[in-house]
Parts: structure tokens; sequence; C-alpha cells
């Protein structure tokens, strides 16, 4: 059983869930917090908080952090992605410290906590309205309709290329191909 009380509690039932493998459970046992193995064994990796918030298998995000982070994706501690947010913000851990890359703004944020601490207490519900920006989320899922697990919702034009950060320049794409587009308008990531 999951241990992540706080979370399940902040962040209500899971949706959209997709079974976790016992291959990805094993291959990050040592790497992630067996909390947060447990809630991927019990639950999969599910959609929370009204699709604000969304647990991950991080095998898919590997390439995507490979074209955002390459200096980091070598070696032998290798940054992880555990979460994403509905614009596509991922979380993650590098270094056994959280970070946000926001993908809109060619941005890295160290939060500074572990993944187990960031995600009992941490990520909250002010955390994921303000962070993840929630309400702007709220606003474009009722005007375009919720997401699928892969699937993140992008500005159009880009804000990179001038576009604005409103409801009404928001549509739905694919994840992992927008996550590969957005990398190429920025020369580096701004770290913080």
């Amino acid at each position: 059983m999951s241990s992540l009380v706080n979370f399940r509690q902040w962040h209500g039932p899971s949706d959209q869930c997709e079974n976790a493998t016992g291959e990805v459970i094993e291959k990050y046992k040592g790497v992630l917090p067996n909390a947060l193995l447990d809630e991927w064994r019990d639950y999969g990796w599910c959609a929370y908080a009204n699709g604000n918030l969304w647990l991950v298998n991080p095998d898919d995000y590997a390439d995507a952090l490979q074209e955002w982070l390459p200096d980091w994706c070598h070696g032998e501690d290798l940054p992880v992605v555990f979460a994403r947010g509905p614009f596509g913000e991922l979380l993650v851990s590098y270094q056994d410290v959280v970070g946000q890359l926001n993908v809109h703004h060619g941005r890295y944020i160290e939060i500074g906590a572990d993944v187990e601490t960031f995600l009992e207490f941490s990520l909250d519900k002010g955390y994921v309205a303000e962070a993840l920006v929630a309400s702007l989320a709220k606003r474009v899922r009722k005007r375009i309709g919720a997401l699928a697990s892969d699937e993140m919702y992008t500005f159009v034009p880009a804000l990179a290329l001038g576009g604005t950060h409103s409801a009404s320049s928001a549509e739905k794409v694919k994840i992992l191909p927008q996550l590969s587009i957005l990398s190429q308008l920025f020369d580096e990531v701004s770290i913080e």
C-alpha cells in the first residue's frame, strides 16, 4: 500500500491510470523512493488533481531530457522525470533533488527537496495551483477538453516565438513530440 498519504489527500483519486510494469519498478529501486514505487505498483502511472498532475513512467521521458538537459544525461547519476503538469512541465529528480523544467520558458528551477519529501510535503494544492498553473489549465480544459495520458496543453504560437500565455491560445498536442519541438526553441536551459 502506498505511503503517500498527504499526496492522495491533496490530489484526490487517480484517473486515467496505466499499469506500471514490474520491470520499470525494479529499474528505479534505489533511484526513486519506495513510496513512489509503491504508488506505481498500487495504482500505476495516473493523472491526479483533475489532470493537473501526472505521475509518469520515467523511461517515456528519457529522450526529452536528453534534448533539454544534454549535459546532465551521461554518467551514473542521471536525471529522472517522475511527474508532469498539464502544460508539459516536467518534475525531475537529479542528484537527489527535485527540480521543475518549464518547457515554455526554457527554465529549470531547483526546488531543493528529495522526491519523497517533495511528494509528501511540498507538492500541495498551492504548488499545483501556482507552479503547474492549475487555474489556466481549468479554463483550457473547459474550452478544448481534458488531456489523455500522452497529451499536453501548449501555446500557439509558442511563448518563445511571441505567443501569449492565455487559455485562448492553448491547444492540445501529443506531449513527446511537442517537448522535442519546444526544446529546439532554446539555445540552452536557464538553471535557477
